[in-house]
């Protein structure tokens, strides 16, 4: 099922005095963001990070680069949690040599995290424990200083053991940001008649290469991208309390008929009766 909150690039986060962010959900499609997230699994499942499929198991670690384009699923009836934070929380008043060889390097995406650790993997158990405290510690008073040392023990642990990866090999940002560009366009207009000849024309590509590289990057077609984006949004509205007609029309639904079947084959039950789940 969809979050409630949009992961988007431009998705203003609520202002915290201190920003480290936890999330438990079950799947989100592709969005990116400036964070860098942590993901624990609670069960199996799949991430695609910047059009690569990776299957994980329970209580393995997933590590999401910022700016990295990435969807992922549990399995059925499963849950995640995730960390999120941006390296500035992590900064020191000097550049000394932890700011100037680990800091910096991960800020500026010249060094990358492990995509994954795997249960049983050397770090794994380490690392588990330090990401399991800082979610037993969210809602306890004054532990802000025991949860900014949990991701400086991680930190600690990848550098020491040199899991940190040069970021030599990463898909061509060209693509990438071709991609977050019809993205970008189709969470502005979604309840407006958006084509692939619209999204070809907005980021100046040939529709059929266009379509070409979303579906390698996210696994999606555009069509069916925006069709996604439309049906989190009507789930939102009937969530509020909206009408099953006018959270179709407000999602960019013309056809009560064509949403019902879409909003099905997304959320696996019809829309009026997804409120009483």
């Amino acid at each position: 099922m969809l979050p409630s909150v949009k992961l988007l690039e431009d998705f203003v986060r609520k202002p915290k005095a201190f920003p480290v962010y936890i999330y438990n959900f079950s799947s989100v499609y592709s969005h990116w963001h400036e964070e860098l997230e942590i993901v624990y699994a609670e069960t199996g499942g799949s991430i695609e990070i910047n059009g690569e499929a990776v299957g994980f198991g329970e209580q393995d670690i997933i590590f999401v680069n910022t700016g990295h384009l990435h969807s992922i699923t549990a399995a059925r009836d499963g849950k995640l949690w995730a960390v999120l934070f941006r390296f500035e929380l992590l900064e020191f008043k000097y550049d000394d040599l932890c700011q100037t060889r680990i800091i910096d390097p991960l800020k500026y995406k010249k060094l990358l995290f492990p995509r994954i650790l795997r249960k049983g993997e050397p770090l794994h158990e380490d690392i588990r424990r330090q990401v399991a405290e800082i979610l037993r510690l969210e809602h306890v008073p004054r532990a802000e200083l025991q949860i900014k040392n949990g991701l400086y023990e991680i930190i600690a642990l990848l550098h020491q053991h040199r899991a940190f990866i040069p970021a030599d090999n990463l898909p061509d940002p060209a693509v990438i940001g071709h991609v977050k560009k019809a993205i970008v366009y189709m969470e502005q207009h979604f309840t407006d008649p958006v084509t692939i000849d619209l999204l070809a024309e907005h980021t100046n590509l040939n529709k059929f290469y266009l379509i070409d590289i979303f579906k390698r990057i996210t696994g999606l077609t555009p069509i069916i991208y925006l069709r996604n984006i439309r049906a989190g949004h009507a789930a939102r509205l009937l969530k509020e309390g909206a009408t099953v007609t006018y959270a179709a029309l407000a999602s960019g639904f013309n056809s009560p008929g064509y949403f019902n079947t879409v909003f099905k084959k997304v959320y696996g039950v019809s829309p009026g009766r997804y409120n009483f789940m």
